[in-house]
């Protein structure tokens, strides 16, 4: 599967995985985990968007889409749950230093050294994590310090 390429070229097929990928299989977890964060009185989902559901990059649309896409039904789930207890959080990173950028499904070229590393994204999760249960960051946007991605 292809994630980036113009929109006038992008087969059909490689937009619905990514949109299947990154927006349905979310709204699938949380439809199963509901039930049981409501009965329980409450909980917290934390899903990961991106930097890209701000912002556009050239041959990137379909993620950016499904990403923005995330954004609005993070935001829906919270507007609708918020009474059942349940708060939501998106956590919004800018270019993470991973494996994916050495595959072929990716065709970017950003100076690795600058981005962001998974250990301080995964510290930004946990910080919204143990945020007291009346205070939430219901979207957060991390960008690494050179201000790239």
């Amino acid at each position: 599967m292809v994630y980036t390429g113009a929109r006038n070229d992008f087969p059909l097929d490689d937009w619905q995985q990514v949109i299947a990928l990154n927006v349905t299989s979310v709204f699938q977890a949380v439809q199963a985990l509901l039930p049981q964060m409501r009965r329980q009185g409450g909980g917290l989902i934390v899903n990961i968007a991106s930097i890209a559901a701000q912002q556009s990059f050239p041959n990137w649309g379909a993620y950016g889409v499904s990403k923005a896409a995330l954004v609005a039904l993070s935001g829906a789930i919270a507007t609708e749950e918020s009474a059942n207890g349940i708060r939501v959080v998106t956590v919004s990173p800018g270019a993470v230093n991973t494996g994916l950028w050495d595959t072929d499904t990716v065709d970017a070229d950003f100076e690795r050294s600058q981005m962001l590393t998974p250990e301080t994204v995964a510290q930004t999760i946990l910080h919204t994590v143990q945020m007291p249960p009346g205070a939430l960051l219901s979207e957060v946007t991390i960008t690494p310090s050179q201000g790239a991605l």
